[in-house]
């Protein structure tokens, strides 16, 4: 079951997906995001790294939309309410080696994406931009950022960023940095 805290930062996460602010998720909303985080890199719609980042976020929507429609028996309509995306996340939470590839693939399009420059790691402006791309109040990314790179090297590498995400879903502890990792919740 999840905790309180942890479902105030899973809100947190619907809000980032849910880009025109309905309360629901669709998966125009999905498509938005591809569309912001495609513009770091330059990406246009007709070209192949756009297409392949929209069949990864294709893919986490048909996977929430099936994992939804099958554990909590959502209707069919084509949107995602915040208890059917707080019940996905405990059920998947429940399940480590789920949550697991959930993770890697989640950090994996986050270095894809963000690593404008290549370089193997993230950089403070390169954080910025991904909470540009989430619509995320910039505000907060530096001290985000500073709270994640633990070793102070002014540089996220992709184990700091996938073991962040860990904590951030995973943690109850309120003083758990990684808490922080998009901003206030």
């Amino acid at each position: 079951m999840i905790g309180k805290l942890q479902q105030r930062k899973l809100v947190k996460v619907f809000s980032m997906y849910d880009t025109c602010n309905s309360g629901v998720l669709t998966f125009s909303d999905f498509e938005r995001v591809v569309q912001s985080l495609a513009e770091l890199k330059g990406w246009k719609p007709d070209s192949l790294n756009y297409t392949q980042l929209l069949d990864k976020f294709m893919h986490r929507w048909t996977h929430l939309k099936g994992n939804i429609q099958d554990n909590v028996a959502a209707h069919a309509i084509p949107n995602v309410q915040l208890k059917d995306w707080l019940q996905y996340f405990e059920d998947m939470l429940d399940n480590d080696a789920r949550y697991q590839d959930e993770i890697h693939s989640l950090g994996g399009m986050i270095f894809d994406v963000c690593d404008v420059d290549d370089s193997g790691h993230l950089d403070r402006k390169e954080w910025f931009a991904l909470f540009k791309a989430y619509n995320l109040p910039v505000v907060y990314a530096d001290e985000a950022f500073a709270k994640l790179d633990k070793n102070q090297d002014g540089m996220l590498q992709k184990d700091e960023v996938v073991r962040a995400l860990k904590d951030f879903y995973y943690s109850e502890d309120p003083e758990e940095p990684a808490n922080f990792m998009f901003g206030p919740y």
